[in-house]
């Protein structure tokens, strides 16, 4: 080999990376897609966690949080309770869910009993108005 086949041996060299540096490539390759689509798809999951992350703190500090100590009744009154836990139960609870429980069961109507004045007379009116009808 010579200085000169040297040279052209460079100068093809050089030829081909400027060639490869300098093409106008419109077309997007599928290598190309598959890369923007991981990349795409990492940075959901970055924004994913980071979301979830905030959650986890924001659970955290609500159950560092003292229990509420108002409660809205049906009226819409509010009235100040103690707090207990969710597993206690007081005896009010206690004694009417089995008053309730066994009216549902030994009824023929599966129904309870109207608790006001004002439920048993739109009952009777419903029946009267339904026999009526028949």
């Amino acid at each position: 080999m010579t200085i000169y086949d040297n040279k052209l041996y460079s100068d093809n060299a050089k030829s081909r990376k400027l060639r490869f540096l300098n093409r106008a490539s419109t077309k997007v390759s599928t290598s190309d897609t598959l890369a923007l689509f991981a990349v795409g798809t990492f940075g959901l999951h970055l924004i994913s966690f980071f979301v979830l992350f905030l959650l986890y703190g924001s659970y955290s500090q609500l159950s560092r949080k003292a229990p509420p100590s108002l409660v809205q009744l049906e009226t819409g009154q509010s009235v100040k309770v103690a707090p207990i836990g969710s597993l206690e139960r007081t005896p009010q609870v206690i004694l009417r869910f089995v008053s309730d429980t066994m009216t549902l069961m030994m009824n023929w109507s599966g129904t309870l009993p109207p608790a006001t004045v004002e439920e048993a007379a739109t009952a009777l009116t419903a029946v009267m108005r339904y026999n009526s009808s028949n």
